[in-house]
């Protein structure tokens, strides 16, 4: 016989089509009334040994003389009995379940004394890493059918071995009782105890922070069955059929997520991993439950998948789970941004994991911050971005995938412009929110090394703040190209609030990636080096570039007129306040909205003569925004009238070359002469 022929599940459990619930014994094709369990041996449910609740039971099945139906007589010496039995599962082993028989308990012993009845058990395990010594317990609804959370009396509970796992009796796993995990400690972070607080519903062979926030689907909207609940988690975590194993744990419930990584599917574990960093980092316990509160409703209303690994999205969970529960002070101390920042840097090395070992290493990891000569340096098993808080005296602290490291660092930045202290490390972010200012502050980040940098936090909109980028010259007088992706979202910034790129070398540049986003930036300048915008087009401020090497001035005009093409204004100044461009260049650059500083001047070279007559309107210092400007014909000649001379040398515009002055009236020929000096002129 199959097994479908020797039993059918009777209103059962929650996990649908596991043989456990109310099981009746199949004959010849019907229905009985005789009510199995599956037995446990050796603390290992069997699909091929059942118990049943009475003697009577057999005595009936026997009476019937049914020819499927053998009476076995069973050892009574409980040695000889556990020998029995195992012989029997091997056997029906050996048959690879194509047929075989079931034995069904209790039997007639030898001599006539009824055999001993295995109690039916079932192991459950606490998985984020393994949890050892958890309290569990099963959580009984009260007389509304709610569930609080908490063991009463005559619930049963139990704690976790070394492996996670705790052995229940399975009629202890009522159908309307929850589990619950607490306390104990992650096997893969020895010495802390685990802050969560993991359920599961009924049915379930595991406990997760996945089969958590099933349960939370449930209390949120009681509507939901498990299966529907479950395919929600599933599908907002990215989880689909190929992470699990469907013949033996198709879905959260069952999978044991640590056993199945060790086959090389990280996908279950990582998932897990996700959640748990996100209820860790808000101290867990009562925080964390209202924040698996959050991220279930986010759940039920998404159509898609929740990314984890998204700062914006983290940070709203946070803040809503705040808002919701203002009575919990542990969790509305917490700065929801950047500790949104820290646990998407966190999900980031989850994403990035290969094997079981990267994913043990990072739940275990260790985080140490050290200064040596003024440099921040860190060291330890964690990887990462680093988030570094400033409060109002200026110290640091840092936290690294999630641990928040013991050392703090004094005076790491300062709002009076000093230099402060580097910061090694290629992805950082700084939170500046508790940090104290004044109306009018610059603030230097030496990050010599950063790839990602991140501003996060507000530091007043009143006056005008420089948020100054340190840029080193890593190869004096040669070139150095940077790549930095830049994100500022989180930044809280005035109107007259700058960005600022500092470079040591007038020659270096640096790129800013495609997923930089600086958009709620209105002003930007740029000392000394270049910043190539062209991979971003968000930008809709004002630039103003400072100190443009003279080799650089017209690589720069292209580079800024071109790469910015919705910023509100662009202006230059050369390092020595004095520009030389072609009337080409210079005509491409007015057009996208260029000009010059009007501290410097402007010669342009190169017009053509068909332009002459208009060159004065089209370069005038109103136009370029120069403080004067000369002029210089392809020819070397100019015939510029009297009226248009007077005009232009009152706007600071001056004529290179050989000028030829028309239009001067008899009478005036000797004021002219004074009038049209090459001083003047420029001529």
């Amino acid at each position: 016989m199959s097994t479908s022929d020797i039993y059918q599940s009777v209103n059962p459990l929650s996990v649908d089509g596991a043989p456990s619930g109310d099981l009746r014994l199949i004959l010849a094709g019907q229905l009985t009334k005789i009510g199995l369990r599956p037995a446990t041996l050796d603390a290992l449910q069997r699909d091929d040994i059942y118990v049943t609740d009475a003697a009577a039971d057999i005595t009936s099945l026997l009476a019937d003389a049914n020819p499927d139906v053998h009476e076995v007589q069973i050892p009574v010496n409980p040695e000889a009995q556990r020998k029995f039995l195992a012989a029997w599962i091997a056997k029906n082993t050996a048959l690879k379940k194509a047929k075989y028989s079931l034995l069904l308990l209790p039997l007639a012993a030898c001599g006539g004394a009824e055999a001993p009845i295995p109690t039916p058990k079932t192991i459950l395990k606490i998985v984020d890493g393994y949890i050892s010594g958890a309290t569990v317990f099963i959580d009984l609804p009260d007389g509304n059918g709610l569930h609080n959370g908490i063991w009463d009396p005559g619930e049963k509970e139990g704690k976790s071995s070394s492996d996670g796992s705790v052995v229940f009796e399975s009629a202890a796993l009522t159908n309307d009782g929850v589990v619950v995990a607490h306390k104990g400690e992650n096997t893969n972070n020895p010495g802390t105890e685990f802050s969560l607080i993991m359920k599961a519903p009924a049915g379930s062979t595991v406990v997760t922070p996945l089969t958590t926030l099933v349960v939370k689907l449930m209390e949120t909207d009681t509507t939901l069955t498990v299966s529907a609940a479950v395919a929600k988690v599933q599908t907002a975590l990215g989880l689909t059929t190929t992470d699990f194993d469907l013949r033996s744990s198709p879905d959260i419930l069952t999978l044991d997520p640590i056993a199945m990584a060790e086959t090389g599917k990280l996908g279950v574990q990582k998932a897990g991993l996700k959640v748990a960093a996100l209820l860790e980092a808000v101290g867990g316990g009562e925080g964390g439950e209202a924040v698996a509160k959050v991220l279930a409703s986010k759940i039920l209303s998404a159509s898609g998948t929740v990314d984890l690994g998204n700062a914006t999205v983290l940070q709203t969970i946070i803040a809503d789970a705040q808002t919701a529960n203002p009575s919990l002070s542990d969790l509305v101390a917490i700065d929801e941004g950047s500790t949104a920042l820290s646990i998407a840097y966190n999900n980031e090395s989850i994403n990035n994991a290969t094997k079981i070992g990267d994913l043990n290493e990072n739940e275990g990891a260790t985080f140490v911050v050290s200064e040596t000569g003024g440099v921040i340096s860190y060291t330890g098993t964690a990887s990462g971005g680093v988030v570094v808080s400033i409060n109002n005296t200026g110290v640091a602290s840092f936290v690294r995938s999630s641990v928040q490291a013991v050392e703090t660092v004094s005076g790491a930045l300062s709002n009076t412009g000093a230099a402060g202290k580097q910061f090694s490390g290629e992805a950082l972010t700084f939170d500046v929110t508790k940090f104290t200012t004044s109306a009018s502050d610059t603030i230097n980040f030496n990050v010599p090394n950063v790839t990602s940098l991140k501003l996060y936090g507000s530091v007043g909109t009143t006056g005008s703040d420089r948020y100054v980028i340190k840029i080193n010259d890593t190869g004096a007088s040669s070139v150095d190209i940077k790549y930095l992706t830049l994100d500022t979202r989180f930044l809280t910034l005035g109107s007259n609030d700058l960005i600022v790129f500092d470079f040591t070398g007038q020659e270096d540049s640096v790129v800013l990636n495609a997923d930089s986003n600086i958009s709620n930036v209105s002003q930007i300048e740029i000392m000394k080096g270049t910043v190539d915008f062209s991979k971003i087009t968000q930008f809709t401020g004002s630039l103003k570039a400072t100190q443009i090497a003279p080799s650089n001035e017209a690589a720069a005009l292209t580079a800024y007129d071109t790469a910015l093409p919705n910023a509100s204004s662009i202006v230059l100044s050369a390092a020595d306040s004095a520009w030389s461009l072609t009337a080409s260049t210079l005509t491409t650059a007015l057009s996208a909205g260029v000009r010059i500083a009007d501290t410097d001047t402007l010669t342009v070279i190169g017009i053509a003569s068909g332009a002459e007559a208009t060159a004065s309107t089209t370069y005038s210092t109103s136009n370029t925004g120069a403080s004067s400007v000369t002029l210089l014909a392809t020819d070397g000649t100019w015939s510029i009238a009297k009226s248009t001379l007077d005009n232009d040398i009152g706007n600071n515009i001056k004529y290179a070359g050989a000028l030829t002055v028309t239009g001067i009236t008899n009478g005036n020929e000797t004021a002219a002469l004074t009038d049209y000096t090459t001083a003047k002129t420029g001529a």
